[in-house]
């Protein structure tokens, strides 16, 4: 039987990869949640209803794998010699009055994550072992293809790492945000 999940978020992946990059390392933070909509609250309309919100800055915003997930990367150079990036879903959000809605849902969802009880982070086999967790972490990557990494969806789909590199995130997003406001 799977655990019941009441937090409205599940199948949450995330991974560092480190790239070479003009003589030092970009570091690409990806983490993916399935948003739903439950007793304990409404990520995924909340999720929706930010959307809608930044709209106009956004263009399509949908997760084109599947519209329940969100996509989060978060770029920045191992030296700090560049502000680090926010993209979601596959696009680069830049900090500016008409997005600011979509960092403070993603600064929260990210808080929420780093908070979880290990007890309440569901992954399901269906997911973790079946097309999405395969596809969806990485865009044109597939989980399996890492190397190096042994047992990588047990790594990736962890409470430890979701906490580790959800907060790593939201250091980042912090990091943006006192960039945009000076």
């Amino acid at each position: 039987m799977d655990k019941v999940n009441f937090t409205g978020l599940r199948n949450i992946g995330a991974l560092r990869i480190r790239v070479p990059k003009d003589g030092t390392e970009l570091i690409n933070t990806h983490m993916i949640v399935n948003l739903t909509d439950d007793a304990a609250g409404k990520d995924l309309t909340e999720f929706r209803e930010v959307l809608q919100k930044c709209k106009p800055a956004l263009n399509n915003m949908e997760f084109a794998q599947d519209n329940n997930f969100v996509h989060i990367l978060s770029a920045s150079y191992a030296d700090g010699s560049c502000t680090p990036d926010l993209a979601v879903n596959h696009k680069i959000i830049r900090p500016e009055t008409k997005t600011m809605p979509l960092f403070s849902y993603i600064a929260k969802l990210t808080k929420r994550i780093c908070a979880m009880k290990d007890k309440d982070f569901v992954v399901t086999p269906e997911f973790k072992y079946g097309e999405g967790g395969e596809n969806y972490l990485i865009p044109g990557t597939k989980s399996s293809s890492i190397v190096g990494v042994p047992n990588v969806k047990e790594l990736v789909y962890s409470a430890s790492s979701a906490k580790m590199y959800s907060e790593e995130i939201n250091d980042n997003i912090y990091k943006q945000m006192m960039d945009y406001l000076r």
